[in-house]
């Protein structure tokens, strides 16, 4: 489904894939790359995590901002394209209007993201329009003690399948050691790269529907496909309106 999926932009599109790492799922002359690290940083992080067969994947990274911060870019693309990015950001909202600040008019943000009901996240709550909101005038520097505790200690397995047949596991075993674990690793003040927001695919457009209407965002759901039998993640195109 994501090569399906990554067809649907045109092949002619200027086009900036954030956060590719070792995988990048758009490939081109017309592709760009935004990342936290360079190249070089990031096929030795891939080795440090034991991907090492992975590194070749690594693609030159265009622009490099270890703070995540789109706003270094200074051209517009017709397409931008992220997989597994966006439930990661600290300000939702901050995120999509960074996005469509380089977005030409009636360009259009293509998106995969995990739906939390068939994946790690499944016994975490989705997330609200109040946390949404809240968040983005917190502007919160790292994710909460919440996030950090909800990622390491309160997941399970990552089988679709399995969470399609209602089996979605057991979190209780190792579950105090978990927690320790995961409230000394926010105590140390480093920034912990967690999930900060859980979705479903209807949730998810209704909050991007909602923000728009709120005049909080400019983008807008053009289209929608949910989450498959199977499967553990939804693709969504928002599109930059068209300035009257």
């Amino acid at each position: 489904m994501r090569k399906v999926f990554t067809q649907t932009i045109p092949p002619n599109a200027s086009v900036l894939e954030i956060g590719p790492f070792y995988n990048p799922q758009l490939r081109g002359d017309n592709v760009k790359y935004f990342e936290i690290l360079s190249q070089e940083e990031l096929k030795k992080r891939a080795i440090e995590i034991g991907q090492q067969q992975y590194v070749s994947n690594v693609p030159y990274i265009n622009y490099v901002s270890k703070t995540a911060d789109l706003t270094i870019i200074q051209e517009k693309f017709d397409a931008v394209f992220s997989c597994h990015v966006i439930e990661h950001q600290l300000d939702f909202i901050d995120h999509l209007n960074k996005v469509s600040s380089i977005l030409n008019e009636g360009g259009k943000y293509y998106l995969i993201v995990p739906d939390k009901r068939f994946c790690f996240d499944h016994y975490n709550n989705t997330s609200s329009i109040a946390d949404i909101i809240a968040a983005s005038y917190e502007k919160k520097q790292k994710h909460s003690i919440k996030n950090v505790i909800e990622h390491r200690a309160l997941t399970t397995h990552n089988v679709p399948s399995e969470h399609w047949a209602g089996r979605h596991g057991d979190i209780t075993p190792n579950h105090i050691a978990r927690l320790k674990q995961a409230i000394a690793e926010y105590e140390t003040g480093n920034y912990v790269d967690v999930h900060a927001w859980c979705f479903t695919d209807h949730s998810f457009h209704v909050i991007v529907n909602t923000l728009n209407a709120l005049d909080m965002v400019d983008l807008e759901v053009e289209q929608m496909f949910p989450t498959q039998p199977g499967t553990f993640e939804f693709f969504s195109v928002l599109k930059k309106r068209v300035k009257p």
